[in-house]
């Protein structure tokens, strides 16, 4: 089996999860990371026993490096997957793949121009609970769909905002819907399909240039109907929800466990009930690698296969999309169609 080598960019909070993924993956290794601040990218390299570097140039000198994965701020995603995409690199690249939508579409069309796949990380689709719901949907177990709604019910103090300065910047970072609750409207048009039309309102009560709450009702593909609810601001901090209402049952993801399931004839969705996933994460930043490290299964595969990966380019851009589309609809009061 081909060993497939991924190189980090950013050995931040974020860029040491996929460390960690990295490392634990069998047939893949960590070649090297990257970050300008030289303390950072050394401990980093220390604890997998790899390269460190802090000029980008040369970790994609590298020949043995066939994935850079991007964990810079946000708004810093396009420039270095466009440098690696055209230095033959297969990109990797965290959630959003950038703030700004025509940055996103660069980062796409190098990496296709270039001969690369461009890898959005959106791990939890690789779950087991969203894959069973997804078939269960797919199968009309759930028949008509009526409503999805899902709810980000978070905290984060001012720690968290104060340790990187582009935290809570529109042009770094962006707010709670486009950092935190992405993930779940994602999952939303992974069970729905895409959006065809959004309204809502966001507001900012800490001093940030971005939300840190963010409601908004969207419209789906088929006339289905669904909502989000985010925030940063629910200390301590209680759940994630992603809920699925049909005509024939209803089920509720919650904190990544299937917490109910009224769908009838499913036993592959009553194997999975979790009732005690209540209000037991989501009180810090931290980030198990266990998602991640799904995703690279899949990311590994395909590049050692040369096959398209269950993730795509698209099904980030429609989550950015989505995202711009509820800011632009803040601002503006008006209803925005896709």
């Amino acid at each position: 089996m081909k060993e497939i080598r991924f190189a980090v960019a950013g050995c931040g909070a974020i860029g040491a999860v996929h460390a960690e993924a990295v490392s634990s993956l069998p047939g893949a290794s960590l070649a090297a990371v990257f970050d300008v601040r030289k303390e950072a990218a050394e401990a980093l390299a220390a604890r997998y026993g790899c390269d460190a570097f802090t000029e980008y140039d040369m970790l994609l000198s590298r020949k043995d490096v066939d994935a850079v994965v991007i964990c810079t701020p946000s708004g810093l995603h396009s420039e270095l997957a466009v440098q690696a995409a055209r230095a033959g690199k297969h990109v990797v690249c965290e959630k959003p793949l950038d703030t700004v939508r025509s940055r996103a579409e660069a980062m796409i069309a190098a990496c296709r121009e270039n001969g690369v796949t461009l890898y959005p990380i959106l791990q939890h689709r690789y779950s087991p609970v969203s894959a069973a719901v997804k078939r269960a949907i797919e199968e009309g177990k759930l028949g008509k769909l009526f409503w999805g709604s899902a709810h980000v019910i978070w905290y984060r103090g001012e720690d968290y905002y104060t340790s990187g300065s582009w935290r809570g910047t529109a042009a770094l970072d962006g707010g709670v819907l486009m950092n935190q609750a992405i993930h779940y409207l994602d999952l939303l048009q992974y069970f729905l399909g895409r959006p065809v039309s959004v309204r809502g309102k966001c507001a900012g009560n800490r001093r940030l240039e971005t939300e840190d709450v963010g409601i908004a009702c969207l419209e789906f593909e088929g006339g289905v109907l669904g909502s989000i609810e985010a925030t940063t601001d629910a200390k301590p901090g209680l759940y994630s929800e992603v809920s699925i209402y049909g005509e024939l049952g209803s089920v509720i993801i919650r904190n990544h466990a299937l917490f109910y399931s009224s769908v009838p004839d499913a036993p592959e969705l009553d194997a999975l009930l979790d009732a005690s996933a209540l209000y037991t994460e989501n009180r810090d930043a931290r980030v198990s690698p266990e998602g991640h490290l799904r995703q690279y299964r899949d990311i590994a595969a395909s590049i050692r296969e040369n096959r398209p990966p269950m993730v795509g380019a698209e099904d980030a851009l429609c989550s950015l999309n989505t995202v711009l589309g509820i800011y632009k609809a803040s601002a503006e009061n008006k209803t925005v169609f896709f």
